[in-house]
Parts: structure tokens; sequence; C-alpha cells
């Protein structure tokens, strides 16, 4: 009995020791919220809306292996050309830690430069880290998919 009273309180001991770490679920759902934003901001061209939801240190690595900071990659996005159409869809989205989420899934869109629609489908890959500021995406990766027929 002495052990099993031990054994309690050693273990409500260390549970008010270790922090709470919010379920998986709720980091799923944050994320999901600011990657539909980060969407939205993309199709929109919004330079602001994509600034703050980009990590100071970002890095993007695109179809041909070229990788760009956070001001090109704002600058890219909106500068001389308009997203007419903007999807995702086979979107999984995973924690990996309780201020790291993955996010995977298929990017399909239409932007229009210089007179000319481009359609491209793309994989991608963001990586998501929650910070003072909220989430954040450090790393976003993208490949090109053949457009389905």
């Amino acid at each position: 009995m002495r052990h099993l009273l031990a054994a309690v309180i050693a273990t409500a001991f260390l549970s008010a020791c270790v922090p709470q770490i919010a379920p998986a679920t709720d980091a799923a759902g944050a994320v999901r919220k600011a990657n539909e934003a980060y969407e939205k901001a993309l199709l929109d061209g919004d330079a602001a809306a994509l600034g703050a939801v980009l990590a100071d240190d970002f890095t993007f690595i695109g179809w041909e292996g070229e990788t760009m900071d956070k001001a090109a990659f704002i600058e890219d996005a909106t500068r001389g050309h308009d997203m007419t159409v903007s999807s995702s869809r086979d979107v999984v989205i995973r924690a990996i830690a309780p201020t790291v989420v993955q996010v995977i899934g298929v990017w399909e869109g239409d932007t229009v430069q210089d007179g000319q629609t481009d359609h491209s489908v793309e994989r991608f890959s963001n990586v998501w880290v929650k910070s003072a500021a909220g989430w954040r995406i450090e790393l976003e990766h993208t490949s090109p998919l053949k457009a389905s027929a």
C-alpha cells in the first residue's frame, strides 16, 4: 500500500511538472485555418497578408530547385500576374510536435501573366511553426504534377 501511495504521489507530481500539450487536433485545426488564410492571400495577391503568415526566415523551394526568401517570394507572388483560380485537394495535416505541423497536398490553379493563362498542378509540402506571433510557414516546397485528364 505504501508503494502504491508513493507511486500515485510521484505520478501526480510529475504530471504537474510536465507542460500540458494541446492535442494534435487543436494544432491541426489552427493550421488548417491559417493555411486557408494563406491560400486566400495568394489568390488575392495580398502582400501584407502573406507577410503576416510567412516566418521571417521563410524559405521557398520551387519546381527546379530554386529558392526564395520571404521578401523574394512575396514579390514574386504579388507582381506581374493575377491568380484567377486556386484550390487545394488531398490535404493532410500532421502535427510533428506541439509547435510544428506538416501540411501536404495538391494545389491546382491558373495565373494570368502578360495576357497568357498558365495552368499549374503541384504537390506541395509546408512546415508550419507556432511562435509567439502564431502559426507561420517556415518552409514550402513544390513539385509539378501532370494535370488530370
